[in-house]
C-alpha cells in the first residue's frame, strides 16, 4: 500500500514538472511571437497608422515616445528621412530580448536633428545679422559647421556668432544668410535614455543638439552601434550618473563616427566628479572620434575637447579606436574620495590632437590604480604654441601601467608632473619628439619604474629631469637613475612619412628590437584584443606599494 502511494506521488510530481516545463515553453514562444516591428517615416508616415508595416508607418518620433514597447520589439526609421525633434525613449528591453532602434530601406542613415533652421535675419550696418531669441543657444551652425562664438559684439567678424538676452547675432563667412543653411542647436539631446536598460541603437545619424547627441542617464546594458554623431554643442555621447544607487554599467559603443562635437564621448560622475562615481564595465571599441573642439570653436562650452573623457569609473575598455584632430585625446580623471581602477586603454591610434594624446590624472592621491595604457600608437600630438602637452601625460595617481606604446613626433613624448609616483613606464618606443623624449617635473615623485624603453632621434632630442636637461641617453641615465636597461637606436618603422595609418608604425622584420620578450609588436592590426593576463612582468597582480617590486 505504501509503495502504491509512493508511485502515485511520484507520478504526480513528474506530471507537475512536465506541466511546468510546458508552461515555460509556451511563455517563451509567446514572448517571441509577440515581438513586433514598428516603422517610422517622416516623409510617408501618418501617426494614425498602426505603424507595423512598411506600407503604413508612423510619422513622428513623438508617436514613438508616447508608446509602450515590449522586450524584443524593434523600431525602424526610414533611410533618407529627417526628424527635427528629439526622442525620449519610453521603454526597456530585458536580459533575453533587447529593444532595437534602427533603420530600414536604402540610402543615407535616417537623421534625428536637434537643430532649428533660422531664415529671418535682420541686417545691420556692420556686416552682421541678428535674429530675435532669448533662450539658451550653445552653438550656431553654418552649412553644417560650427561657427566660433565671439566674446562680445565688438569681437564679431566673419565666421563668428554672438548672443545677448534679446538676439542671436551672426556674421556670415561670406555673402549673406540666404546663401547658407543656418541652424541653431536647439534640443537638449537628439536621443534621451533615462533609467532604461537593454536597448540597441544602431545605424542612425544624430546631429545639431544643443548639448548631447545621445544622453544616457542612470542606465545599463545599452549598445550604440554604427551611428554617426556629429555637430552637437557639448557631447557626442554622454554617460551620466545622477542617482548614486543607479545601476550605471555595461554601455557598449562600437563602430561609430563621432565628430565635431564639444567632446566626443564623456563618462560623467555627479557634480563634475565630486559627488559620486561614474560608470562601470563599459566598452568603447573601433570608433572614429575626430575634430571634437578642434580649433577650440566650442571652448566657451568645454575646457576639455576630449575625444574620450572618463570620470571616476572602473573596468572601462577603450580599444581599437582611431582618435585624431580633437582638442585632446583620451583622458581618465579621478576626484578625491573616488576611484578609477582596472581600466584598459589599449590598441588605439591617437594622432594630431592639439593638446595631449593620452592623459591620466586627477585631484586625488593613490585612488587610481591598476589601469593599463598599452599598445597605443600616439603620433604628432601637442600643437599648442604656449604650452607643452605630451603624447603620454601622467599626473598624480600611482600604480598604473604605461607599456608597449609607440610615441612619435609629439611635442613631448612622455610627460610626468604633479605628484606622479610609482608608475610603471616600460617597453615603450619614443622616436623623434619635437622637444623632449621625456619630462619629469620637480613635483613628480622619485619611485617611478621607468625602464626597458627604446629611444631614438634623427636630430638631437632632449630629456628633462627636475630642472636638469640631458642631451643624450647616457646623461639622462646619470641624472635621473631611470632607464638603466633601456636602449637607444632606430626601431625601424615600416614608414614614417605619413601619420594617418597605424601600419606605418609596425616594426620591420629587420628591427633589432622586434623579438625582445615578444615586445614591440605594438598594435594588433587585426583588431584582436590582447590578453592582459599574458603580460609576463605583470603576473596578473593588483599593483600596490607592497608588490611593485614584482614588476621589475
Amino acid at each position: 500500500m505504501a509503495v502504491a502511494k509512493l508511485d502515485t506521488i511520484s507520478t504526480l510530481f513528474y506530471k507537475n514538472r512536465i506541466d511546468l516545463l510546458l508552461i515555460l515553453i509556451c511563455l517563451f514562444i509567446s514572448s517571441q511571437v509577440y515581438a513586433q516591428n514598428y516603422y517610422v517615416s517622416s516623409s510617408e508616415g501618418n501617426d494614425n497608422n498602426k505603424g507595423t508595416s512598411i506600407k503604413a508607418p508612423w510619422k513622428t518620433l513623438s508617436k514613438v515616445e508616447n508608446y509602450s514597447f515590449s522586450p524584443g520589439d524593434s523600431i525602424y526609421l526610414k533611410c533618407g528621412d529627417i526628424w527635427r525633434e528629439d526622442l525620449h525613449f519610453p521603454s526597456s528591453g530585458s536580459k533575453d530580448a533587447n529593444i532595437i532602434i534602427s533603420s530600414y530601406g536604402t540610402g543615407k542613415q535616417p537623421i534625428i536633428s536637434g537643430a532649428m533652421i533660422l531664415k529671418n535675419w535682420i541686417p545691420s550696418l556692420y556686416g552682421f545679422y541678428k535674429s530675435p531669441y532669448s533662450g539658451t543657444c550653445y552653438s550656431l551652425l553654418e552649412d553644417s559647421k560650427h561657427l566660433k562664438k565671439a566674446n562680445d559684439l565688438t569681437d564679431l567678424k566673419p565666421g563668428f556668432w554672438y548672443q545677448d538676452n534679446k538676439f542671436l547675432y551672426y556674421y556670415p563667412t561670406h555673402g549673406n544668410p540666404s546663401e547658407h543653411l543656418i541652424e541653431r542647436c536647439s534640443k537638449g539631446a537628439c536621443i534621451f535614455i533615462t533609467n532604461k536598460h537593454n536597448l540597441i541603437i544602431q545605424k542612425l545619424y544624430l546631429y545639431g543638439a544643443n548639448a548631447d547627441g545621445i544622453l544616457i542617464r542612470d542606465s545599463n546594458h545599452i549598445k550604440i552601434l554604427n551611428c554617426t554623431i556629429t555637430l552637437n554643442g557639448i557631447q557626442g555621447i554622454e554617460l551620466s550618473r545622477e542617482k548614486r544607487q543607479a545601476d550605471c554599467s555595461n554601455i557598449y559603443i562600437k563602430n561609430c563616427t563621432i565628430t565635431r562635437n564639444g567632446n566626443g564621448i564623456y563618462i560623467k560622475a555627479p557634480a563634475g566628479g565630486y559627488q559620486g562615481s561614474g560608470y562601470n564595465s563599459c566598452e568603447i571599441i573601433n570608433n572614429e572620434i575626430a575634430y571634437n573642439d578642434f580649433g577650440e570653436k566650442l571652448s566657451h562650452l568645454t575646457k576639455d575637447g576630449h575625444a574620450i573623457g572618463i570620470q571616476n569609473s572602473n573596468y572601462i575598455t577603450i580599444s581599437g579606436n582611431k582618435i585624431h584632430h580633437n582638442y585632446s585625446g583620451i583622458a581618465l580623471w579621478t576626484a578625491p574620495k573616488y576611484y578609477s581602477n582596472n581600466n584598459k586603454i589599449i590598441q588605439n591610434f591617437i594622432y594630431k590632437n592639439q593638446f595631449f594624446g593620452i592623459s591620466q590624472g586627477g585631484e586625488g592621491s593613490n585612488n587610481s590604480y591598476n589601469n593599463i595604457w598599452g599598445w597605443n600608437i600616439i603620433v604628432e600630438n601637442g600643437m599648442l604654441p604656449d604650452k607643452m602637452s605630451g603624447g603620454m601625460r601622467i599626473n598624480r595617481n600611482n600604480y598604473n601601467l604605461f607599456i608597449y606604446n609607440t610615441l612619435y613626433k609629439n611635442d613631448v613624448n612622455i610627460f610626468l608632473y604633479s605628484l606622479t609616483n610609482q608608475q610603471v613606464i616600460q617597453y615603450n618606443i619614443s622616436v623623434d619628439p619635437i622637444k623632449y623624449h621625456i619630462i619629469i617635473e620637480p613635483s613628480a615623485g622619485e619611485k617611478n619604474l621607468i625602464d626597458k624603453n627604446i629611444y631614438y632621434s634623427e636630430k638631437i632630442a632632449k630629456f628633462y629631469y627636475k630642472n636638469k636637461v640631458a642631451r643624450n641617453i647616457n646623461s639622462w641615465q646619470k641624472i635621473s637613475h631611470y632607464d638603466l636597461n633601456s636602449s637607444y637606436g632606430d626601431p625601424k618603422f615600416e614608414k614614417k612619412s605619413s601619420p594617418d595609418n597605424p601600419i606605418y608604425y609596425k616594426l620591420k622584420s629587420n628591427s633589432p628590437y622586434i623579438n625582445i620578450n615578444n615586445s614591440y609588436s605594438q598594435y594588433d592590426l587585426s583588431g584582436n584584443n590582447i590578453d592582459i593576463k599574458d603580460i609576463k612582468f605583470k603576473k596578473n597582480i593588483i599593483l600596490s606599494p607592497s608588490n611593485l617590486h614584482l614588476l621589475q
